[in-house]
C-alpha cells in the first residue's frame, strides 16, 4: 500500500517538474499534467483507504488472538487443577492399598 502511495506521489511530483520546466507549457499540456496529478492524488487516497482497512483488520485479528489466548490460559489452568486432583486421588488410593496389604 505504501508503495502505491509513494509511486503516485512521485508521478505527481515528476509531472509538476516537467510542467514547470517546460516553460512554454501549452494549454493541453497543462490540462494533461493536471489530469495526471488528479489521478495520482486519487491513487494515493485509495492507497490510504486500503491501508486503513488493513489496519482495522489487523486490530480485529489481534483482539481475536488475545481472546483465544485468554481461553487457552483458562483451559490450561482447569487442566492443571484436574491433574492435581487426579494426583491426590492416586496417592489416596495407594495409601489405602498399602494399608490393606499390612492387615
Amino acid at each position: 500500500m505504501k508503495h502505491s502511495y509513494s509511486r503516485a506521489l512521485n508521478i505527481a511530483m515528476l509531472t509538476a517538474v516537467v510542467v514547470t520546466g517546460a516553460g512554454c507549457a501549452t494549454s493541453s499540456g497543462l490540462e494533461e499534467a493536471r489530469k495526471m496529478a488528479e489521478e495520482a492524488q486519487s491513487a494515493a487516497e485509495s492507497a490510504q483507504q486500503s491501508a486503513e482497512q488493513a489496519m482495522s483488520t489487523a486490530d480485529a485479528a489481534q483482539r481475536s488472538a488475545k481472546s483465544a489466548m485468554s481461553t487457552a490460559d483458562a483451559a490450561s489452568q482447569t487442566a492443571n487443577e484436574a491433574q492435581s486432583c487426579c494426583d491426590a486421588n492416586t496417592e489416596r488410593l495407594d495409601r489405602m492399598f498399602q494399608r490393606s496389604q499390612q492387615k
